[in-house]
């Protein structure tokens, strides 16, 4: 009687079939300092800017699944090399669909604040007036023209003022998303910036008109990314 020997090829199938994971991210000593949630901090703090932290990543069998865990301990490394003692939670984007791609990564957006030195016994009341103005969550539609073509587009701003200065994250139906960055001055924001950091790089630059007491705020902006020059104008309202 003669052994069979198994195919080789078939037992390299099985660990391409069950993929693989991301590996585990360990959180730095400085990072431990650094706490997370979902509204801006309360207390004195001044920003630093956005943060974003990807654990996995790749589509199907050709990608590592990641988890949430690992992006928390992502971001709050990154958050600590900035100097960062708290993340606002801005978005969090799990395993999805991108077209034919099932992309396998855990991703959070956030906005890191450092404690101001000297100026931690700040009271509560001198710092919500501080943030009192256009903090909160705008949608709306953006119309305009790429390469020539006119699109339209839904639009989603999650905003924090901070004195005169404004920063924060969008993304769009259109798969688009990235950091916004303006001055408020006078009804108006002024060197309003817009860079775009998904699907692929890009910068933008206009102004916007705050109007109704801050629920509403007009704008245009024209720049380029990797699908060529834009020119666009939108209105959003706060939810």
């Amino acid at each position: 009687m003669r052994l069979r020997v198994p195919n080789s090829r078939l037992l390299l199938l099985v660990p391409l079939v069950a993929g693989c994971a991301a590996a585990q991210v360990a959180i730095g000593p400085d990072a431990f300092r650094v706490t997370t949630g979902t509204r801006p901090p309360v207390g004195a703090y001044e920003q630093l800017g956005v943060v974003t932290a990807t654990h996995g990543g790749g589509c199907g069998l050709y990608g590592a699944r990641g988890n949430l865990e690992g992006a928390y301990r992502l971001l709050r490394n990154k958050a600590a090399q900035l100097g960062a003692d708290y993340v606002q939670i801005l978005r969090i984007t799990e395993p999805h669909f991108e077209g034919i791609c099932n992309y396998k990564g855990f991703v959070i957006d956030g906005f890191a604040y450092r404690v101001i030195p000297g100026a931690v016994g700040q009271s509560v009341q001198t710092q919500s007036a501080r943030l009192e103005g256009l903090n909160g969550t705008y949608t709306g539609g953006i119309v305009g023209t790429v390469r020539g073509q006119n699109f339209t587009m839904g639009v989603t701003f999650t905003i924090v003022q901070t004195g005169d200065d404004i920063a924060g994250a969008w993304t769009t139906t259109g798969g688009t998303s990235g950091a916004v960055a303006g001055k408020v001055v006078e009804g108006h924001v002024t060197g309003f910036k817009a860079k775009q950091l998904n699907p692929c790089e890009g910068e933008f630059a206009g102004a916007m008109v705050v109007e109704d007491g801050g629920g509403r705020l007009r704008g245009a902006y024209e720049g380029s990314d990797c699908t060529g020059s834009v020119q666009a104008s939108f209105v959003v309202r706060r939810q």
